[in-house]
């Protein structure tokens, strides 16, 4: 499901961060879309099939996005003291 690979052009970077963006809104889904679906054990989203091993794996690739975010904030606020 999560496919990031690295390529330094800038070409590269612009598709990379393209594909992340589009990642992370996709899991975002996956998890709001079962935690909406009360009490069932598997679903389908975009005609793709999505359980709890899923949903844990996509939970995780927030945090690490969600931190990530926080550690370049963070970064560039500390650049500009």
């Amino acid at each position: 499901m999560v496919r990031w690979c690295v390529d330094r052009s800038a070409r590269g970077e612009r598709l990379n961060a393209e594909r992340q963006a589009a990642e992370i809104v996709f899991t975002t889904r996956v998890v709001d879309a079962f935690d909406q679906a009360e009490s069932v054990a598997t679903m389908q989203l975009d005609g793709q099939f999505i359980d709890y091993p899923i949903v844990e794996a996509t939970q995780r690739l927030l945090a690490i996005a969600e931190a990530l975010e926080q550690r370049r904030d963070a970064e560039s606020a500390a650049g500009r003291s």
